[in-house]
């Protein structure tokens, strides 16, 4: 008998004769999914004018 299964969207066939292991190992690899990286946005922003002013032309955006 074969159970189907279903994590995190795809599916594992699972039948009697498969270890502990290989079960863990399978789960595993469907888990491992790519994370957003926030050292890749990290950092300052360098505006070619006053802070200040640009805060109020893009709230003034909205008007």
């Amino acid at each position: 008998m074969t159970k189907i299964v279903i994590v995190m969207g795809k599916t594992i066939h699972i039948s009697r004769r498969i270890k502990k292991e290989d079960l863990a190992k399978a789960v595993e690899r469907l888990s491992k999914k790519k994370r957003l990286d926030a050292r890749k946005f990290c950092g300052l922003v360098k505006w070619k004018e006053d802070a200040l002013v640009a805060q109020k032309r893009m709230r003034n955006e909205w008007s």
